[in-house]
């Protein structure tokens, strides 16, 4: 029996021991207070590149893709003087996966929820890439004073790409707006609004409730003041609610490379 008092007595000090160097260290480590400004949060300008590489990783590595790609953003500040340079593989890897425990012992979880569950929703919601398989089309990261994506027809025919839901959710407005035209906004479960701008027709109404994938219209020019000279093109906008900013838009850029691959078969 003197034996049993004896270990116990060492594991209660060892625990005791543990739980103050734990408290120590922590005192002199507190996680990092992370503020980010929202126009750099707005803007996010993450390397197509390394988001794909991140996702890849997430999959090898059995980390979920949310949480890598809000530690990335977030140990970089959300990028606020523009994209980095393109970063290997390898690199990705030594830095945020390799590292993924510290980071998120680094920095406040209440600081970085928001952005966290930001990302989380989104890439929860969006299904699919907005353009069917068979159509060619080309965009960039235009992101700036009109907050969107602009995806341009190669051949600039109106009415000849149809447009899709990337998510499902019911229809806030569909109808015509000067600056917008033939317009979409689809509310996701989540209270995150997409816009789909310039259509050349409409295919559902105002309170419809649709599915990913399902189609909204076709791609065209309307609304536009200089029609003329403006190529067939639609214009999306990703509003998702946040409690860091009000009437807050994010860079749809980042997420529509991402799901270039989850496209629609419609022929």
């Amino acid at each position: 029996m003197i034996w049993i008092r004896e270990w116990l007595f060492n594991t209660s000090v060892a625990i005791v021991l543990a739980a103050t160097l734990l408290l120590i260290w922590r005192v002199f480590n507190p996680p990092i207070t992370f503020r980010a400004q929202p126009e750099a949060v707005a803007a996010l300008r993450v390397p197509s590149q390394a988001m794909s590489n991140l996702h890849a990783l997430s999959q090898w590595y059995d980390i979920p893709f949310d949480q890598l790609l809000t530690m990335y953003a977030v140990a970089n500040d959300f990028f606020p003087k523009g994209p980095l340079p393109a970063i290997e593989l390898d690199e990705l890897k030594r830095s945020y996966v390799t590292n993924f425990n510290r980071l998120r012992r680094q920095y406040s979880a209440r600081d970085t929820r928001p952005f966290f569950e930001l990302f989380q929703n989104l890439l929860e919601e969006i299904e699919y890439f907005p353009v069917p398989l068979e159509y060619e089309y080309m965009f960039s990261d235009t992101w700036g004073p009109r907050q969107g994506t602009d995806i341009l027809d190669r051949a600039n025919i109106r009415g000849r790409i149809p447009v899709l839901s990337m998510t499902s959710g019911h229809i806030q407005q569909a109808g015509w707006h000067t600056r917008q035209g033939y317009h979409v906004v689809v509310v996701t479960q989540n209270g995150s609004r997409f816009l789909y701008a310039h259509l050349n027709s409409l295919d559902i109404a105002t309170g419809q409730q649709i599915v990913a994938g399902q189609k909204l219209g076709t791609m065209g020019d309307s609304g536009t003041n200089f029609a003329d000279s403006v190529p067939v093109h639609l214009h999306i906008a990703i509003s998702p609610k946040v409690p860091f900013a009000e009437n807050f838009w994010i860079n749809p850029y980042p997420f529509l490379r991402h799901m270039e691959g989850a496209k629609v078969q419609i022929f």
